[in-house]
């Protein structure tokens, strides 16, 4: 997709302020867009989140590898916490490894972001 690279590239480099923010907002509304659709990602990772540049500033992610999503109930909070959980474990690994730009603070962020669209 043009315009397009994943969560962890972006998250390599520095990123200013406001535009990590917006990156995260739009990983908010897919993992609010995943808790009511019912899908739960075994694998949902850094890696798996793809980030493409709107004009004008902004971004819409989109998750990949979904050959092993599984769907239960639309809107179940279960759903939503295993997503969170198995992306924060991504996060921290991927910040311990290579240095990624996410701390605690950003991932209780999303989280809370996560909760506010799907209430």
């Amino acid at each position: 997709m043009p315009r397009s690279r994943d969560l962890a590239v972006s998250l390599l480099g520095p990123p200013d302020a406001g535009v990590k923010r917006a990156m995260l907002d739009a990983t908010a509304a897919l993992f609010a867009a995943l808790t009511r659709a019912g899908a739960r990602h075994p694998d949902l990772n850094l890696k798996n989140v793809l980030l493409t540049s709107l004009p004008g500033g902004g971004f819409t992610a989109y998750v990949l590898d979904v050959d092993r999503m599984a769907f239960g109930r639309a809107s179940d909070p279960g759903t939503t916490a295993a997503n969170l959980r198995r992306f924060e474990r991504s996060a921290r690994k991927w910040r311990e490894l290579y240095g990624a730009s996410i701390d605690d603070a950003d991932l209780t962020w999303l989280a809370e972001a996560v909760s506010r669209r799907v209430a």
